[in-house]
């Protein structure tokens, strides 16, 4: 006892920044907390009639040994392509276990606040899936699908190997990648290995999770006695009447952080976790499935130790709970003897399963125990762990240190956290324990030191983009005492851009919720601008006239006051006047050189406010004082040289001119004489600047840099000057009848809006903000699903009549494979029901070697009338949908050549696309290089030509690649030429 702090150590510890999870009756990790809460127990229990519309053979339901129950997922077979830039046809193959785990990847990331494209750390991603049985039931069973795509793109939308890199590939992840599989285990030592990772500095924020779907959700289950499942599809952990858990189809995510680092980077934590312990069994133990209580009790152990709490500290754990009548009392009695090593307290911790709630979730179970756990910490509840009325007499829990939390129970410590462990052992016997901690006090966030502040949403489309908005609405009246510097922090920093985008200037709260609750009124900006980074041009006007207003944004903006200070404590020696004493005054009666150098020293300043909030300057222009500015910004004169031309008299500015050097300038500006781009040979001559003084501005300048319809133009002044002339493009800091730090936001947010790039992280260098928990994307689901083989009966048969399951042997399911053929199984009416059990066997067995066969087999739900038969080779029709034209940029153009017409079709068939246009691009609508790659080896064949892997990827539209195939129509593959072919074919040639 005396080795443990009842408060413990942070040293190691790890943060849980953001949650997400899809689990039996809940979409998301509140309605997964309201189950928990109200008691729910999260299984389907399947009615006859149902059944029978499933397929289900009444023979089948007769048997008392069926259970018809399982803990369901709902909408696995949606998903938003079109977001993640799948085309139609490869979200159709993919694996529904990778498309859900992607999404809650997604979310998972901007639940935390994080936008892996602004982050400068490294992201890892640890996680498990279980083999695919869409891939099996789905796909295999279709073989006219398998060998048009082929089985390699198959296996690599669906292969466990492929679930983790696949997440880092579409959310630009640098850190480690790697997938995880235990089994029951491997969700629970994803978060073990990505806390190692952590500490060990290999990533500064990792995600953990594991996804476990059974596509098949009305197979059908027999009762087995000693089994894993239950005989009347009810988990009773731990209980008297347990004999088994029901299955369970999920998926759950979390992101990580060391500790530390959150606090310092104002995370949102949901709770932390203070160690891990992970081992094996070894061989002592019964069988390789059974669980060992040493090997579990040391797991424990391991995790307690390197968690330095004091195990009486610990008041909940939710256990791995199966409901079987060999592991619960293995379990309880591995949990006593880890914990019997420092205490001698009984019955102070409560225990629980989330199985009961939601069945097995197999590779996610683990996470999901976690997050119910996580959950039950921030609202102090512990939920209660369902059908238990009195405990397994195996179990000693008078003796123990637990008792089975059997209701809704508060959760209360004497002056200690809130601590619990979690469980998790996979068949196989690799065995997790992780301790967990009541996340820290929060600070309370800093106030901010600007009135206004700017909220941005974005999304790929504008039904997304309403969408967002509406939930953002929705969030803000349910948690009315959020801080509005942090929402806007987090959507900023947390959140990435789209083509969509919608800002809002608000001062508070409730100015917020009534902006955007009407996105068409003119509180608001929506703007659609095909992703690009467009480039910004700084404009000077050059006069003074908005000068009096720019005291607030003195007052609020610590880079603006920290610019204007440095200038005004050089210019005092040189004025004789303090110029911050003129910010709020009019100008009108001040010396011409006090109004050009207030006007410098507020566009120049504005100007590194800009540039230090995250915006760089493709070029410039200035007027008059402006041009100073411009070429001070460029490098062309330094501040204190620009200072002092500016607050020169016209007598001597020809003398300060002389001492001054000049460079060549580093970002491109208009010049206000010449009307042109300033040359080199201009800007470091003293005859230009003393010509420059006097002369009146060119308008052909302005018409020269507004040539560009791309640029972004940011008018640093009083908004009219180059206003009229500019046009709608003209993105103004208008100061007139507004507040200049307002302007100031609403410029900011007029530059992102209309697509230009801006470096959120340092908008918010100079404060300390909190990223908060906010709604994340509202993906925009649609049905990608390809519907098992139906079964041929016009093929090639061979009887192989089958008595009792001892004639099955490996010679008929190499026949089977082999040969394509099906399988009679002769069967009396009397000896059906007897026979079920034993056909069942024979099914799983055949099933599981259809990945090992290339899925040439694939056995339908079993429909027993006399002889026969089981098994099923399609008839190699596709039975794929092709989806409507994506709303592109581009206009539709019909193809028109024969070429056109024929590449359009090859592009059809493999993206999923019912009309595609000629300049529409192939990586736009969700190609890739792998799909490339086919593409250009079937185009080759038709057109008997060689088309180089290089090129193809630069041509990538119909009209580039037909134009690309009559250039190359020279490059023929037939007998004669097939050798000079080779010879001049380049390096990556398909």
């Amino acid at each position: 006892m005396s080795n443990f702090e009842e408060s413990g150590s942070l040293d190691g510890a790890i943060a849980i920044i953001g949650m997400a999870g899809r689990f039996p009756g809940a979409n998301n990790t509140d309605e997964f907390w309201e189950n928990l809460y109200n008691g729910v127990e999260s299984v389907k229990f399947f009615k006859h009639d149902e059944l029978v519309k499933m397929g289900i053979d009444e023979h089948l339901l007769d048997n008392p040994k069926f259970v018809a129950a399982d803990a369901i997922l709902d909408g696995m077979d949606m998903f938003d392509a079109e977001f993640f830039d799948y085309s139609a046809r490869e979200a159709e193959i993919m694996d529904p276990q990778h498309r859900l785990f992607l999404e809650s990847a997604w979310e998972v990331l901007e639940s935390a606040g994080y936008n892996s494209d602004l982050y400068d750390g490294r992201i890892a991603v640890y996680a498990s899936a279980n083999l695919s049985g869409y891939m099996i039931r789905n796909l295999y069973s279709n073989p006219g699908l398998v060998e048009s795509l082929g089985s390699f793109k198959i296996m690599i939308a669906n292969g466990q190997d492929f679930l983790a890199t696949k997440v880092s590939y579409k959310m630009n992840l640098m850190g480690p990648s790697v997938n995880v599989n235990t089994l029951c285990s491997s969700s629970m030592v994803a978060v073990h290995y990505a806390c190692q990772s952590l500490n060990n500095f290999e990533c500064d924020i990792a995600m953990a999770g594991g996804v476990s779907f059974q596509v098949s959700r009305n197979e059908a289950f027999f009762y087995q006695e000693g089994g894993i499942g239950s005989a009347d599809g009810h988990c009773r952990a731990f209980d008297s009447k347990a004999n088994g858990t029901v299955s369970g189809s999920g998926l759950g995510v979390v992101a990580l952080k060391r500790l530390e680092d959150a606090i310092a980077d104002g995370d949102y934590i949901h709770a932390i976790i203070k160690g891990t312990g992970i081992n094996n069994d070894g061989s002592s133990k019964n069988s390789y499935t059974a669980p060992n209580v040493d090997g579990q009790a040391e797991c424990i152990a391991e995790a307690i130790e390197m968690s330095g709490v004091n195990p009486e500290t610990i008041t909940y754990i939710d256990g791995h709970g199966t409901g079987t009548n060999l592991g619960d009392p293995i379990e309880i009695a591995a949990l006593t003897k880890a914990f019997r090593a420092y205490t001698d307290k009984k019955g102070f911790c409560a225990i629980g399963s989330a199985k009961t709630n939601i069945g097995h979730l197999v590779n996610a179970g683990g996470l999901a125990s976690v997050i119910k756990t996580v959950l039950s910490m921030k609202h102090r509840v512990i939920p209660a762990s369902l059908n238990f009325e009195e405990p397994n007499p195996k179990i000693d829990f008078v003796n123990s240190p637990f008792y089975v939390n059997s209701k809704l129970s508060k959760w209360e410590t004497e002056g200690f956290p809130l601590r619990a462990g979690v469980s998790s052992f996979g068949i196989g016997g690799t065995n997790t324990h992780v301790i967990l901690e009541q996340a820290p006090a929060a600070q309370p966030s800093e106030k901010s030191q600007r009135p206004y502040q700017l909220i941005s949403l974005s999304a790929k489309t504008e039904t997304a983009l309403e969408k967002m908005t509406q939930n953002l609405v929705e969030h803000i009246k349910k948690n009315p005492d959020l801080n509005l510097a942090d929402i806007a922090f987090t959507q900023h920093v947390g959140r990435r851009s789209f083509n969509h985008r919608r800002i809002a200037v608000c001062k508070n709260l409730e100015d917020l919720e009534v902006k955007i609750s009407n996105s068409t009124s003119g509180n608001v900006i929506s703007y659609f601008q095909k992703h690009k980074d467009r480039p910004i041009v700084f404009m000077f006007p050059g006069d003074a006239k908005y000068i009096k207003e720019c005291g607030e944004l003195y007052r609020t903006e610590e880079r603006f006051r920290n610019t204007v200070d440095y200038c005004a404590d050089l210019l005092l020696s040189i004025l004789g006047t303090d110029i911050r004493t003129l910010l709020d005054s009019d100008m009108t009666a001040n010396e011409n050189r006090n109004v050009r150098s207030v006007a410098f020293v507020t566009q120049y300043s504005m100007a590194k406010l800009l540039q230090e909030s995250g915006l760089k300057p493709e070029s410039m222009i200035g007027e008059g004082t402006g041009e100073y500015v411009a070429a001070c910004i460029s490098e062309v004169l330094s501040l204190e040289d620009a200072l002092r031309i500016t607050a020169s008299e016209d007598k001597n500015f020809s003398e300060i001119l002389s001492e001054i050097s000049l460079n060549v300038p580093q970002i491109p500006f208009v010049s206000s004489v010449s009307g042109q781009w300033i040359e080199d040979s201009m800007a470091t001559s003293t005859d230009y600047w003393l010509k420059q003084r006097n002369s009146s501005f060119s308008a052909q300048g302005l018409q020269e840099i507004l040539s560009d319809d791309e640029r972004i133009f940011v008018e640093i002044g009083n908004g009219e000057r180059f206003l009229s002339e500019a046009g709608n493009s003209l993105i103004s800091v208008q100061i007139e009848n507004t507040s200049p730090s307002e302007a100031f936001m609403e410029c900011m947010g007029k530059i992102w809006v209309y697509g230009a790039k801006v470096d959120w992280n340092k908008f918010y260098e100079e404060e300390k903000r909190h990223r908060i928990p906010l709604p994340t994307y509202p993906f925009e689901r649609q049905r990608y699903w390809i519907e098992p083989g139906a079964r041929n009966e016009n093929k090639k048969e061979q009887e192989f009549p089958v008595s009792d399951k001892s004639e099955i042997d490996e010679k008929v399911l190499a026949e089977c494979i082999k040969g394509n053929i099906s399988i009679s199984v002769d069967l009396d009416e009397s000896a059906k029901k007897k026979q079920i059990e034993a056909i069942l066997l024979f099914k799983d067995k055949l099933e599981k070697l259809c990945l090992e066969f290339q899925g040439k087999i694939e056995v339908s739900p079993l429909l027993l009338k006399g002889s026969e038969k089981l098994s099923g080779s399609m008839d190699g029709s596709e039975k794929l949908s092709k989806r409507p034209r994506p709303d592109l940029d581009i206009p539709y153009v019909e193809p028109s050549s024969e070429v056109e017409k024929i590449i359009a079709e090859y592009w059809k068939k493999v993206l999923g696309f019912e009309k595609l246009g000629i300049h529409d691009d192939f990586f736009e609508l969700g190609g890739h290089s792998l799909i490339a790659a086919a593409v250009a080896a079937d185009l080759s064949k038709v057109f008997k030509i060689q088309i180089p892997m290089t090129k193809l990827l630069e041509t990538t539209t119909i009209a580039s690649v037909a134009e690309m195939v009559e250039t190359y129509k020279g490059v023929m593959l037939g007998d004669g030429e097939a050798a000079a072919a080779e010879e001049n074919m380049e390096e990556g040639t398909i």
